[in-house]
């Protein structure tokens, strides 16, 4: 049994640019939301698409890749864990929340954008 993890890996894109942040201790941190797509055919034949969005805190020098490289839309690995916390609202009730806390990320090329000339050399 100490073979088992708390280990995921998403493959998606970033719903908007990452704002970063500094915390107390003047880390740097950020939350951005990743969205991955599921397709599939229902028993009738008809093909759909789901979607779900992800909550990502990335921190330390993790964040100056999202900084550099983290427009709308583009394709990201994220390895990490999930974790689940709980706050105090505005309200003063009790919040809720699970986010991914990533230990890696990797920007990727997106295959779309392949035959189109780059504007810039990427190094991640």
């Amino acid at each position: 049994m100490s073979a088992l993890k708390n280990s995921v890996q998403l493959l998606g894109r970033l719903g908007k640019e990452a704002e970063i942040k500094m915390s107390s201790t003047g880390a740097p941190y950020c939350f951005v939301n990743l969205v991955t797509n599921e397709y599939g055919t229902k028993k009738n034949g008809e093909q759909f698409e789901k979607s779900q969005w992800h909550r990502v805190a990335v921190c330390g020098d993790m964040t100056k890749i999202i900084q550099k490289k983290g427009k709308k839309g583009s394709l990201w690995l994220v390895q990490g864990s999930i974790v689940y916390r709980q706050f105090e609202g505005r309200d003063g009730n009790h919040q809720y929340t699970c986010e991914i806390r990533a230990n890696r990320i990797m920007f990727l090329m997106d295959p779309m954008a392949m035959n189109k000339p780059m504007a810039e050399k990427v190094e991640v």
